[in-house]
């Protein structure tokens, strides 16, 4: 099996508490092989190193939310409850695009990896997080550049492409540019190797419907959608 990977993917896979990790894991089959393009690879790097700035952010500001409390004199050190962690979450959603949900599966992620309970110690929490951190970013380092190691490369598309190009126009197909370019290194590459069947998998519905209504004219299989994959 041959399958092409689109860059929220190979996001899913590098961070734990994306949205679709749990969804982007279960991609790798065995005896398949997969690629990406040079086109990508930059929107992964941009996306990674933006959701690098996020989650950091997100991190220091809640570090500093938990070691707060140990001046809240309303608060019993030895008895926390969680509720009082996500009342960070309003706080922080001011200032971030960083949505609720998204935040609260952070907070649920770290407390759950650390076997936390529904009330446990301020001390606990605090050193804990430090050390949810640093193994939260050495891993994404180590994911990511096994990730880049593993999966093949595939050129930039060369040609004009200008009917696929005039149809999504036409069309008002939901995409943008970067997805366009996408879509297209996939059509090439599937049209300059003609013995390969290739399936091209998304975890954005808007390229994903936009590339099944483009089918008849694409070199590409079948368009799956992430999560039914």
């Amino acid at each position: 099996m041959h399958c092409f990977l689109d860059t929220n993917v190979l996001i899913g896979n590098v961070f734990s508490i994306d949205p679709l990790h749990e969804y982007s894991i279960n991609v790798w089959i065995d005896n398949a092989k997969f690629y990406y393009s040079e086109h990508v690879k930059k929107e992964f790097e941009y996306k990674y190193s933006e959701k690098i700035r996020l989650y950091n952010a997100f991190f220091d500001e809640f570090s500093y939310y938990v070691e707060s409390l140990n001046f809240d004199e309303s608060l019993n050190p030895d008895f926390v409850n969680i509720s009082k962690l996500y009342k960070f979450i309003y706080d922080f959603k001011k200032y971030t695009k960083f949505s609720i949900d998204d935040m609260r599966k952070t907070i649920d992620t770290f407390l759950y990896d650390c076997n936390l309970s529904d009330n446990p110690r301020l001390l606990d929490i605090s050193s804990s997080l430090s050390e949810f951190i640093q193994e939260f970013n050495s891993k994404i380092i180590l994911t990511k550049i096994e990730i880049c190691d593993f999966l093949i490369e595939v050129p930039n598309f060369k040609k004009n492409y200008f009917q696929i190009k005039q149809m999504i126009k036409n069309e008002n197909l939901p995409t943008h540019k970067e997805d366009i370019d996408i879509l297209l290194d996939a059509h090439e590459f599937a049209y300059n190797n003609k013995n390969l069947i290739l399936y091209f998998i998304t975890g954005d519905k808007g390229l994903f419907e936009t590339i099944n209504k483009l089918l008849d004219v694409l070199c590409i299989e079948k368009c799956c959608q992430l999560k039914d994959f």
